[in-house]
């Protein structure tokens, strides 16, 4: 059991109840003391997410699309958070339109808020519609997932022009 304190009047609320449990309740005071206290430290796990990323294929060559991993709510790890990553779904082709990423890992750092997960799309001159691909994380250790999907979104790059001449 971890205590959730939100706000300074629920803080005061679990004093004014710690207070209430008289001299007698040393154990009940001492256990209620250790829980509340894993809130701030390592006793508490971290909620992650994944951020989406779009951009340009490319003519040639390749572009890395960097999707973000982070602690929810813009604080430090506790401890190292680590995590699975796989990438697959969507409308863009592993192989062709990116590289796939199977059973990959990532580590959040203890006392950092967050890492990359890099996927490289390889550019082409298709015209063709934008395309998507989902990066997954899974099987989180020390954390858990809250938004555990990112979605890639390739947008095409390339045109065509058609040229009309007199007669």
């Amino acid at each position: 059991m971890v205590l959730v304190h939100n706000s300074t009047e629920q803080i005061k609320s679990y004093l004014r109840i710690f207070h209430s449990i008289g001299k007698n309740g040393f154990f009940l005071k001492f256990t209620f003391a250790l829980f509340f206290l894993s809130g701030f430290y390592s006793f508490s796990q971290n909620d992650i997410s994944i951020s989406d990323v779009t951009l340009a294929e490319g003519n040639a060559g390749t572009t890395n699309f960097e999707f973000t991993v982070s602690v929810d709510g813009g604080v430090n790890a506790v401890g190292d958070i680590d995590f699975t990553v796989n990438t697959g779904g969507g409308t863009a082709t592993a192989g062709t339109d990116y590289t796939a990423i199977v059973g990959g890992s990532g580590t959040i750092t203890g006392g950092t808020p967050s890492t990359t997960v890099t996927v490289v799309v390889s550019g082409d001159t298709d015209i063709e519609a934008n395309e998507t691909f989902n990066v997954t994380l899974s099987a989180p250790v020390n954390g858990t997932i809250n938004d555990g999907t990112g979605v890639g979104t390739i947008t095409n790059d390339d045109s065509q022009s058609i040229s009309i001449s007199d007669v």
